[in-house]
């Protein structure tokens, strides 16, 4: 697929695009299809996924990011599976890091028949360390959950907030960026 991923709607709508409203055939975040975007909602956390490769680790870090993700207003029935492979992912990368300040040293000395040093060989846990971390990192910024990402990522019940209001004052920006209520409907 050439150039960068789609914005799913629901996030278009959250930043005030006039372009979310725009679009079809894609399905509402929200199974029930309604959606008021200044509206109090209600809490949708999947359930949590019951499988063997979730271990502990994994359950508290589901607690903790589907609260996390809801609370933003991100969170929806689908995003299950994604949520189970970065929980999982999370739980593995722990166990690496574990691994890694169990040995203090992230490389061993590499010898020669001679018995010199020749160089350094970095542990293996070191390297899936980075792979796991690299892997989270991309499922974090889909789901707003970097500095970065969150900066696009506009909570429903901010706009509404007397305290974003002095903040949007403060920084000016309210006299070109307006916020605006979208309502994206369930097409028929």
């Amino acid at each position: 697929m050439p150039g960068p991923q789609r914005t799913p709607t629901e996030v278009l709508a959250r930043r005030g695009s006039t372009l979310a409203p725009r679009r079809k055939g894609e399905p509402p975040a929200i199974a029930d299809g309604e959606r008021a975007a200044l509206a109090p909602r209600r809490p949708i956390v999947p359930a949590k996924p019951d499988e063997p490769l979730f271990d502990e680790v994994a359950e508290r870090k589901w607690d903790a990011i589907t609260r996390d993700l809801d609370a933003m207003g991100v969170l929806s029935c689908v995003d299950r599976h994604v949520i189970t492979r970065y929980c999982v992912l999370y739980s593995r990368w722990a166990k690496m890091e574990q691994e890694i300040a169990a040995h203090r040293d992230i490389a061993q000395p590499a010898y020669n028949e001679r018995g010199e040093v020749t160089g350094y060989t970095v542990l293996p846990q070191v390297a899936i360390a980075a792979k796991l971390f690299d892997q989270m990192l991309k499922i974090e910024d889909r789901f707003g959950l970097t500095p970065a990402s969150r900066a696009s990522v506009r909570m429903v019940h901010a706009l509404g907030n007397k305290a974003d209001a002095e903040a949007k004052k403060a920084t000016g920006k309210d006299r070109f960026f307006k916020p605006v209520a979208v309502e994206i409907k369930a097409q028929s």
